[in-house]
């Protein structure tokens, strides 16, 4: 009994990424790495939307190498290369159309010998 205590408190002490293998760990870093895309995309698409650039036809490229790690997760490195391409309108009562095309590549470095590729094209309509 004594021994299954111990066991317990042992497990519940580690965090989640010390307690899953390596292939369900791999599988919860893609999947963070696909959302890091993805955000990464309108984060960039914000800061426009912000802008006061009233340009009709813009566009933005973007090279991002960033290193993750969380509780749940073991840590990995993301290297994404960005490229957008929108047009907007703004007409005479300052209502804004925009369509933009974004386009991004991700590599993902999973422990020391696992890499990870992953493409994003995605298509985004305000108006």
């Amino acid at each position: 009994m004594h021994s299954v205590k111990r066991w317990n408190k042992k497990v519940r002490s580690k965090k989640q990424k010390e307690l899953i293998s390596r292939y369900a760990n791999s599988a919860l870093s893609e999947l963070s790495a696909s959302v890091n895309s993805a955000l990464l995309a309108q984060d960039e698409l914000n800061k426009h939307l912000v802008s006061e650039n009233n340009t009709n036809v813009w566009a933005n490229t973007l090279y991002s190498s960033r290193h993750y790690d969380a509780d749940e997760f073991r840590a990995y490195q993301q290297k994404a290369r960005l490229t957008q391409v929108g047009v907007q309108h703004i007409d005479t009562n300052h209502r804004l159309g925009l369509v933009v095309l974004s386009f991004s590549s991700k590599q993902c470095f999973l422990m020391t010998t696992l890499v990870a590729k992953g493409r994003l094209n995605m298509l985004s309509a305000f108006c």
